[in-house]
């Protein structure tokens, strides 16, 4: 494997070289600059690292697994390149917002490196010692590694999303004290004992004003029912997107939802994380979606009931 030393300096003969070619307008030395860009490429090759999804793995669950593997590549200098194909719950095989790439649908690539088949792909989670983002653990250590491990590697929404985030913000949440309230549902019963909306709304009226505006947020029709009952009187936003109905999980499953599929139920995921993010305190269960959300805001305050 070449030393970064070595790196360092094919990248200072190959700038000299065209330097000096241009000044003395000489015939460029093709050979040459082929030869270096094909070093250069195999360099980047060594040092790229395929980031995949498990299979089964939500979205809340699969951005923590990209924090790993990221915190992984930041302890062993390697560039990471995302590439979520037909193993992600989310795909679509026509694709989806023009886009081939499951990550891709819904955020920026991380760098201009690419998948190029027959690279490997890693979709488990790193060696142990590196499995260190977990929806159990909001500590702001732990928060404040996550938002900077995103600065850093660049992970953002892309324009298509992010025209609808700040879209809904500018309209509803933007210059209003406001409480958003995630409450998982459907198959997290699995994980996590479930937690009576009631028990939330209470918790919620606790941090708020007069003027308060609540933010619902939710994946089961039932759930966002019984909180706007709960809530009547109160002004209330949520996000307009497609809930399971029978308490089923829309992106789990052989049927897709009849107007909403799962790639639209991913999106909606993301943009729904962005928004909460945005909002001024978080009454939340536990769960993959809401511990993203206080990664991408360190500063939120919250509270968890289990």
């Amino acid at each position: 494997m070449f030393t970064h030393k070595t790196f360092l300096f094919i990248q200072l003969y190959c700038v000299l070289h065209i330097s000096i070619n241009n000044t003395m307008h000489l015939k460029p030395n093709h050979f040459l600059r082929n030869t270096l860009l094909s070093i250069l490429q195999k360099i980047t090759d060594q040092k790229k690292y395929v980031i995949g999804t498990q299979e089964r793995s939500g979205m809340g669950s699969s951005l923590h697994a990209l924090l790993n593997h990221l915190y992984y590549c930041e302890k062993k200098g390697l560039t990471p390149v995302v590439f979520w194909n037909e193993k992600s719950l989310y795909y679509k095989k026509e694709g989806f917002n023009n886009k081939s790439n499951v990550w891709e649908y819904y955020f920026e690539p991380l760098s201009p490196t690419k998948y190029q088949l027959g690279d490997k792909i890693n979709y488990n989670s790193p060696h142990n010692s590196h499995i260190y983002f977990v929806y159990q653990n909001a500590a702001h250590s732990i928060r404040k590694d996550a938002a900077r491990l995103m600065k850093k590697y660049n992970i953002r929404p892309n324009k298509h999303v992010q025209t609808k985030i700040d879209t809904f913000y500018k309209k509803n949440i933007e210059g209003n004290h406001t409480i958003a309230i995630h409450i998982r549902g459907t198959d997290k019963i699995k994980e996590e004992k479930p937690v009576n909306p009631k028990s939330l709304i209470k918790e919620a009226l606790k941090h708020a004003h007069e003027k308060t505006q609540f933010y619902i947020a939710t994946d089961e029709q039932t759930i966002m029912d019984q909180a706007l009952s709960l809530l009547k009187g109160r002004k209330v936003i949520y996000w307009d997107c497609f809930r399971s109905l029978d308490g089923s999980p829309l992106h789990i499953g052989q049927k897709e939802h009849p107007q909403a599929s799962r790639a639209q139920v991913g999106e909606d995921i993301v943009i729904e994380m962005y928004l909460l993010s945005k909002c001024d305190f978080l009454v939340r269960t536990l769960s993959n979606v809401s511990n993203f959300v206080l990664y991408l805001n360190p500063a939120m305050p919250y509270i968890t009931l289990r």
